[in-house]
């Protein structure tokens, strides 16, 4: 009988790069791309973030091929799970048929929602730039098009001016500081999840509120039924002399906040809750919604959050409607970089950064001066 051409396989992978070296080791560097996208990682069974995944087949591949209705083949560069093979609605547009290697020497993905973008030409001086950002888990997409409105700001040749001029980019790209409350609101409530520091965050802005600012605070805690959940923001509220009143139950959130009604500042401790327990959050936005006034809800980051935990969390969290990422544990984390997703990539601005465990001295505003001195240490002029 006739010999059949090797069906079409797709590889998926990180990044295009990667995606693209399993296909020339598997089929060849005559391989020929038929489609290049990006899945959700939640496709592949996987929590949070995205992969390239790219369809290949042998340089013996005709199109009739493909038309035979086969799924193809997968291989992951992630340790040996398959993929779900692409639906017929996904597949159905395939990109033009590409030789392997022009598709290296483009090194973009054709088709793909999230594009890879590619690093231009003129970037090759911001090498050492790229590599302290990447080193520091800055996502490569957020890397690139930092580094390319950098290139278009035409710096100087000193690492001192580019230094500076990529200062003024991240700032950009952070937009403005989100205050604590704004005109006309008094409560700013804490979410986050389990030992992000939501009580120590609020003993810090409590304390800088009453003693440097002279405003008239109170604390209110829901997380009572946490052993010592309350004893923290209990004892700082004994030395401010603040009232420090504990929710028990949803219906009494309302009445405790009347109680302070002569009160201009109101801080809303919450309980802490597993990143992916979905439940819990819709649970604790239900219970805020029956505050009876408007409240800003500061969601609590720690500073070393993987990208695909961020995303997960942010996720869970979409129901809280969170109006700000406050940043914890800055001084805990190795690389910062992945928290830049959630302005750039989830329009979350910043309000706040806990830079160590002093109170009420490790915490300031979210200025963007902040973050480059944490990306670039001593080296930020």
């Amino acid at each position: 009988p006739p010999m059949t051409a090797p069906e079409p396989r797709t590889f998926q992978a990180r990044e295009l790069h990667e995606a693209l070296a399993l296909v020339r080791r598997e089929l060849g560097p005559e391989a020929v791309i038929l489609e290049t996208r990006r899945v959700p990682g939640r496709a592949l069974g996987l929590l949070g973030g995205s992969f390239v995944q790219v369809t290949a087949a042998g340089p013996e591949f005709s199109p009739a091929a493909a038309a035979s209705g086969r799924p193809p083949k997968t291989q992951r560069r992630d340790a040996g799970r398959r993929s779900p093979a692409p639906s017929p609605a996904a597949s159905a547009k395939a990109d033009p048929y590409e030789p392997l290697g022009q598709a290296i020497r483009r090194r973009a993905a054709v088709a793909v929602g999230a594009q890879v973008p590619r690093a231009k030409a003129g970037q090759a001086r911001f090498a050492r730039l790229r590599r302290r950002l990447l080193a520091n888990m800055v996502p490569r997409e957020i890397c690139e098009d930092w580094l390319s409105k950098l290139a278009r700001r035409r710096p100087g040749p000193s690492p001192d001016a580019q230094r500076r001029a990529l200062c003024d980019v991240v700032a950009e790209a952070l937009g403005e500081t989100v205050p604590l409350v704004w005109p006309g609101t008094r409560i700013a409530a804490f979410v986050g999840p389990s030992g992000v520091g939501k009580s120590t965050t609020i003993a810090k802005l409590a304390t800088r509120a009453v003693v440097l600012d002279g405003r008239r605070a109170a604390i209110v805690t829901l997380d009572d039924a946490r052993p010592g959940g309350t004893a923290l923001v209990a004892a700082y509220a004994r030395a401010l002399e603040i009232p420090c009143i504990r929710v028990r139950s949803a219906g009494t959130l309302a009445r405790a906040l009347r109680s302070v009604r002569d009160r201009d500042l109101v801080f809303v401790d919450t309980p802490g809750f597993r990143p992916q327990d979905e439940g819990a959050v819709v649970e604790l936005q239900q219970i805020l919604a029956q505050a009876g006034e408007p409240v800003a809800r500061h969601l609590c980051i720690a500073a070393s959050t993987r990208l695909q935990e961020l995303d997960r969390l942010l996720a869970t969290c979409a129901a809280l409607g969170p109006d700000a990422a406050l940043v914890t544990k800055m001084d805990e984390a190795v690389a910062i970089g992945t928290i830049f997703a959630a302005p750039v990539e989830h329009d979350l601005g910043f309000s706040f950064v806990a830079t160590g465990p002093e109170v009420p001295d490790d915490i300031a505003p979210a200025h963007a001066r902040t973050f480059a001195n944490a990306l670039f240490g001593d080296e930020t002029p």
